[in-house]
C-alpha cells in the first residue's frame, strides 16, 4: 500500500471518526436541552451544520490543488476535526453547540476534496485507490458513533476532551513521519492547470447526471442515519443501541464500498446505482415496517451496505470525466452534492420532521425515485457508464 495514500486515509478516518458524532447523540441532546417533543430542531440543526460546511468544497477543491503546503494542510484540517470532541461537554445551549459543531464540520469538509485528489493521483483513475481512501473516512464514521455513545454514557460527555486529545496526538505523530518522508512527493506538487475557479465552475456540467444521482442518495442516508437511532430510542432502547446499530451499518458499508468499486470496474456506473438503490429500495422498507430489533436492525445494515455501493465509485466517475480537475469533481459529489442533500432534508424535515414514522416509512419511496431517475440521466451508453 502506498504510504500516501495509507495518510491521507487515516486522515480521513480521524475526520469523519468525529463527524458522525453528531447524529447518534441527537437523542442524548434533546433530552439534555430539554426538547424530547422536538426532534426536528436538532435534526435540522445537523443538516444546517452538513450543508454548511459541505458546501464550501468545490472551493476549497479548487485551491487546495494548487496549494505547496498539502500536507501541513490535512493536518490542520484533521486538528479541527477534533474541535468537536474537546468541547461539545461544555455547550451551555444549541447555539453554543452549534458553533463547536459547525467548526469541526468546515474542516472535515475541507480534507475531503484534498484527499480525494491525493487518492485519486495515486491511482491514475483506478477506483480501487479511491476506494481505500473512502474506507478509512467510513471506518471513522462506523467506530464514531458507538465509541461515542458507549463513553457518553460511561463517563459523561464533559470527559469526550480525552477521546480529542488521542486522536490529536496520534495523529500529530503520524504527521511528523509523513512530513519527513513525503514532503518532496510529485503528487502533493501545486497543480498547473491555468483555468480559472469560474471556468473550473462551468466544467462541471458533464457532471450533471451522477451528481443528481449523489443528492438523492445523500438525502435519504443523512435522514436514515438521523431518525434510525431516534425511532429506537423512541421504542425504549438505550442510546447505545442505536450508536451501535448505526456503526455496524457504517463498518458494513466499508467492505460494500470496496465491493461497489469492483461492479463499477467491470460493469459500469449505471449498473452499480441501479442496484444500490434497488436494494436500498427493498430493506428501507422493510425496516419501516419492522417492529422489533430482530428485523429493525438487519435490514438497517443491509440497507446502508446497498448505500455503500456507489460511495466511492461516483467519485471515481466524475474523476474520470474530469481529470485535469480532481479536485474540485470531488468536491462537488462529496461536498456540494451532499450540501444539496441535507438542504432538501432540511426543507423536508422542517414540516414533517416531529413525525418519526412518516419520516421512516418516506424513505422506500425516495430510494425508488433514484432508481427511476438513474435510467432517465443515463439513457445513452457512453464508455465510461
Amino acid at each position: 500500500m502506498n504510504f500516501l495514500v495509507f495518510f491521507v486515509s487515516i486522515a480521513h478516518f480521524a475526520v469523519d471518526f468525529f463527524a458522525d458524532i453528531f447524529q447518534p447523540l441527537i437523542p442524548f441532546f434533546m433530552q439534555k436541552y430539554a426538547i424530547t417533543d422536538q426532534p426536528k430542531t436538532l435534526v435540522i440543526m445537523a443538516s444546517v451544520l452538513s450543508m454548511t460546511a459541505s458546501m464550501s468544497q468545490l472551493i476549497i477543491g479548487y485551491y487546495t490543488d494548487r496549494s505547496s503546503k498539502k500536507l501541513i494542510l490535512i493536518y490542520l484540517f484533521v486538528v479541527f476535526s477534533i474541535f468537536p470532541g474537546f468541547f461539545m461537554g461544555y455547550a451551555p445551549n444549541l447555539t453554543y453547540l452549534f458553533f463547536i459543531f459547525l467548526i469541526g464540520y468546515i474542516a472535515n469538509a475541507a480534507q475531503h476534496p484534498l484527499g480525494a485528489s491525493i487518492a485519486g493521483h495515486v491511482g491514475k483513475g483506478k477506483s480501487l485507490t479511491l476506494a481505500f481512501y473512502v474506507l478509512g473516512g467510513t471506518f471513522g464514521s462506523g467506530l464514531g458513533p458507538i465509541v461515542i455513545t458507549w463513553y457518553v454514557k460511561k463517563f459523561g460527555i464533559e470527559n469526550t476532551w480525552a477521546i480529542g486529545l488521542i486522536m490529536f496526538v496520534m495523529f500529530s505523530i503520524l504527521t511528523l513521519f509523513a512530513y519527513k518522508n513525503l514532503k518532496n512527493n510529485e503528487i502533493l506538487k501545486p497543480s498547473s492547470n491555468p483555468a480559472s475557479l469560474l471556468q473550473v465552475i462551468k466544467s462541471l456540467k458533464v457532471l450533471y447526471p451522477i451528481w443528481i444521482l449523489t443528492v438523492c442518495r445523500s438525502f435519504i442516508s443523512s435522514l436514515f442515519h438521523m431518525y434510525g437511532p431516534i425511532r429506537t430510542n423512541s421504542m425504549g432502547y438505550d442510546l447505545t443501541v442505536g450508536g451501535l446499530m448505526l456503526s455496524s451499518a457504517l463498518i458494513s458499508g466499508m467492505f460494500s464500498n470496496m465491493l461497489g468499486a469492483r461492479i463499477y470496474e467491470r460493469h459500469g456506473i449505471k449498473k452499480l446505482n441501479v442496484l444500490s438503490f434497488s436494494g436500498y429500495t427493498v430493506f428501507l422498507l422493510m425496516f419501516a415496517i419492522s417492529k422489533n430489533m430482530i428485523f429493525i436492525v438487519p435490514s438497517f445494515v443491509l440497507a446502508d451496505i446497498f448505500m455503500f455501493f456507489t460511495m466511492s465509485a461516483n467519485v471515481s466517475y466524475a474523476q474520470k470525466i474530469l481529470p485535469q480537475f480532481r479536485g474540485v469533481a470531488s468536491g462537488a459529489l462529496m461536498g456540494f452534492a451532499w450540501a444539496c442533500g441535507n438542504l432538501i432534508v432540511m426543507a423536508f424535515s422542517s414540516v414533517f420532521g416531529n413525525n418519526i414514522e412518516f419520516m421512516i416509512n418516506s424513505l422506500w419511496f425516495f430510494a425508488a425515485i433514484g432508481i427511476i431517475l438513474t435510467f432517465i440521466l443515463f439513457r445513452k451508453k457512453t464508455v465510461l457508464t
